[in-house]
């Protein structure tokens, strides 16, 4: 595989994990809003499984989060890599 078919693979996969985070910051917004109406829904209640649930959905905007972080620090890696290549 020659440079240039290196620094091309490299760009369709920061493309890709650009578009994945576009999508997963599209997941952590309609998350937040789903926690924010659970949390509505469910006030004062004190049902284990409702405590569950709501700390679940808590979860899930941090693990959002973080796996954004990451694609963007790999995205930056493989583009200082691609440039690296000349």
């Amino acid at each position: 595989m020659s440079a240039d078919e290196v620094k091309a693979t490299i760009r369709q996969g920061t493309e890709a994990a650009r578009e994945g985070i576009k999508r997963l910051r599209q997941l952590a917004t309609d998350s937040a809003e789903t926690n924010d109406l659970a949390r509505l829904t469910t006030e004062g209640s004190r049902d284990d499984d409702v405590v569950a649930g709501l700390t679940l959905l808590g979860d899930v905007q941090g693990e959002v989060e973080r796996t954004v972080r990451r694609l963007a620090t790999a995205v930056d890696h493989a583009e200082t890599y691609a440039k690296r290549l000349g």
